[in-house]
């Protein structure tokens, strides 16, 4: 899951929120902790992650982009969900533009609390199957 133009500690925030979400609703998650860092252009890309989720037996693959808006403390969100074929299953987006955050820290709780709700509606469907 690719951070780009963004602060890592706020991606970090924001893809734990979504992971401890996604546990508590019940999905079966097979996402092995990993180092996060920073990306930039193509370096981690959504075929290198379907070879590895393909490995790994998974069904599907989560891939969350955030980039750092052009306004001072603006925050968009994509979180796309591909079969292991890589066929888009869904997509959704958020932005914190309109949330009044008057810190990253509060741009990137926004944009996980609109992701959050919008996963609700794909959990126990294709891409988000229960335990």
């Amino acid at each position: 899951m690719p951070a780009m133009g963004f602060p890592l500690h706020q991606f970090q925030f924001v893809f734990l929120e979504l992971e401890n979400a996604l546990t508590a609703d019940g999905v079966q998650l097979a996402n092995a902790p990993s180092r996060m860092q920073q990306v930039n252009g193509d370096s981690v890309s959504v075929q290198n992650l379907l070879t590895v989720a393909q490995r790994q037996g998974s069904d599907s693959l989560l891939y969350l982009t955030i980039e750092h808006g052009s306004l001072p403390i603006s925050h968009h969100a994509r979180i796309q969900c591909f079969d292991v074929t890589g066929k888009l299953l869904w997509e959704e987006k958020a932005s914190s533009i309109g949330h009044w955050a008057p810190t990253d820290e509060a741009a990137a709780k926004a944009v996980s609390e609109q992701l959050k709700k919008k996963l609700k509606g794909h959990v126990g469907k294709a891409g988000l199957p229960l335990r």
